[in-house]
């Protein structure tokens, strides 16, 4: 799992990382249908303008061909026809899908799905999962020479537990 570092500012406590899901299709009402799905996990809410490459993406179904993006555009960061916040696919042939969820959709876990009331029909159908995976902390190792002097003081204890034992049978 890629992990993508967002502007400062935007680190969550504790090592949590947020995943990002993406399920949709473009409308059949404008054309061949076109699947779309990915996720992503970055360290933070998407606070401003993110582009992302394939290669970036945890998993992208419609990133098949080089050159494809994925970009993230929260409410106010760039003029839609609504308030939205709005993710676009671009294909390497640069043709555009777009999403657009209610804004704040980014920066809060949930479940979104794309406007689907007059006047804010989109051409695109999807669903938009944000999560925010706490990492548990990785267990410290002792150090081998720790455990190296524990193995002695074991040893050492039991030398000592034999010799009295054999001393208190002999008297």
């Amino acid at each position: 799992m890629s992990c993508v570092m967002l502007a400062p500012g935007v680190l969550l406590a504790n090592a949590a990382q947020v995943v990002y899901t993406l399920t949709g299709t473009t409308n059949p009402a404008f054309g061949p249908v076109h699947a779309e799905a990915f996720q992503f996990s970055a360290t933070g809410f998407v606070a401003s303008y993110v582009s992302l490459s394939a290669v970036q993406l945890d998993s992208c179904t419609a990133c098949t061909q080089p050159g494809t993006t994925v970009e993230f555009y929260p409410n106010g960061t760039v003029q839609t026809i609504i308030p939205a916040d709005y993710i676009r696919f671009t294909d390497a042939n640069g043709i555009v899908y777009g999403f657009y969820f209610p804004p704040g959709s980014f920066s809060t876990a949930g479940t979104y799905h794309t406007f689907d009331d007059p006047p804010y029909i989109t051409s695109n159908i999807g669903t938009l999962t944000v999560q925010v995976m706490q990492t548990p902390p990785n267990p410290v190792p002792l150090p081998p020479s720790v455990l190296l002097a524990l193995t002695g003081s074991v040893a050492i204890g039991i030398y000592f537990m034999s010799r009295r034992v054999r001393r208190g049978a002999g008297s």
